[in-house]
């Protein structure tokens, strides 16, 4: 789902390796990307906080926003199965598609995730490198950072920037060199 000034309430959708949906969406490569990952619990439903945070970035910016969707899986399947590495590669594959066919900068995108999907975002960042420009983590789901194996968890390596917050009541930020 992708939204934009011009369509700030009926989002266009890009579809991965699709250049006709690219080319009819508002999608520009010349404004930042914040990409918008929810969490565990908003499984049933993307919860509140992402229409927030979409209102907020779009009356306040001139930014493209994605809005990434996996509530369509059930919470079983979440940890129940191999659900995160494919959501991380779908991911990865769509930002490769943005970067390579609709011209977009890997330093202007911004991951911002919520529980269960910052270690999605995590995933992503590896698999693209760490060329990612900054993962913002928002409390970290703490079955998967604290007993989740290494590949699972979202680390300072995923991105240029990746900060922190709400895991343990502490704030953490990371800028690679």
């Amino acid at each position: 789902m992708y939204i934009h000034r011009g369509n700030p309430i009926v989002a266009d959708q890009i579809m991965i390796f699709d250049m006709k949906s690219l080319n009819d969406s508002n999608f520009s490569a010349t404004r930042p990307t914040k990409i918008i990952l929810h969490g565990f619990t908003d499984v049933d439903a993307p919860g509140e906080w992402i229409n927030s945070l979409r209102e907020a970035y779009l009356t306040s910016l001139d930014v493209n926003v994605l809005v990434v969707d996996f509530s369509s899986f059930s919470l079983p399947l979440l940890f129940r199965t191999n659900l995160p590495i494919f959501a991380s590669k779908r991911l990865a594959e769509m930002i490769m598609f943005l970067e390579r066919d609709g011209g977009a900068s890997a330093d202007l995108l911004h991951v911002i995730a919520r529980s269960y999907g910052c270690h999605i975002a995590g995933m992503t960042g590896r698999l693209l490198g760490g060329k990612i420009g900054r993962i913002t983590a928002l409390e970290p789901a703490d079955k998967i950072a604290i007993d989740g194996a290494p590949e699972y968890k979202v680390t300072k390596e995923d991105a240029q920037f990746v900060d922190v917050r709400g895991f343990k009541k502490e704030r953490h930020c990371f800028l690679r060199k």
